[in-house]
């Protein structure tokens, strides 16, 4: 069974973490899968970043807005760099959008990434960007990548592990390691994604 939609692990990568433990086959399934998809949500929300930040291709491309200053160049929120991204300009503020044509009437940066932050006018176009509100509109798949990144990976198998086993001790804050003689405490994200989660990207907000 594949990785669900929006979600950024699948259950067999839980089941693989648990090595020779796991003895359940498919029983836990569902319950997994609604588990993934809530530490999932759980990671975009604790980066500050709207759902499905991590797994682009899973979602449709939906339209934003910009206001646009007279000049050569616009920033965007990061987006994914495919067949879905269409740039299209209000250029008389008459609320007619024209289609622009990537790689005659503009480029975008970074170069060769997969990803998209900034709309830049060609070099020989006869364009500018207006000056206006609501006058450039992007079309894209918005986040930051195609699908989920090793690290984003592992931090969503840790917190799901995590969850399950304390779900068989009925979700107590102290769990009992008997080979250890010592009593196991919980009551945040797991230190290993929280430092994941640390060095990865986080949404800033401004205003």
């Amino acid at each position: 069974m594949g990785r669900e939609e929006c979600s950024y692990c699948e259950n067999q990568d839980i089941k693989d973490a648990f090595i020779d433990q796991w003895t359940e086959g498919a029983t836990w399934d569902t319950y997994l899968n609604t588990l993934i998809f809530t530490a999932s949500r759980l990671i975009d929300r604790e980066q500050g970043w709207l759902t499905c930040h991590y797994a682009i291709t899973d979602i449709a491309a939906t339209n934003r807005f910009y206001d646009t200053l007279s000049g050569l160049e616009m920033q965007i929120n990061r987006c994914l760099d495919d067949a879905a991204f269409v740039v299209a300009v209000d250029e008389n503020a008459d609320g007619t959008y024209t289609v622009w044509v990537n790689g005659t009437d503009y480029i975008t940066w970074p170069y060769d990434e997969g990803w998209i932050t900034k709309v830049i006018v060609k070099d020989d176009a006869s364009k500018v960007f207006p000056a206006g509100q609501r006058l450039l509109r992007v079309t894209a798949r918005w986040g930051a990548f195609a699908t989920p990144p090793h690290v984003i990976q592992q931090a969503c198998i840790i917190t799901v592990s995590r969850w399950f086993k304390r779900g068989l001790q009925q979700f107590q804050d102290t769990g009992a390691i008997v080979e250890l003689g010592q009593l196991v405490y919980t009551k945040a994200l797991d230190p290993d994604v929280q430092e994941i989660l640390r060095v990865s990207p986080r949404r800033i907000a401004l205003g």
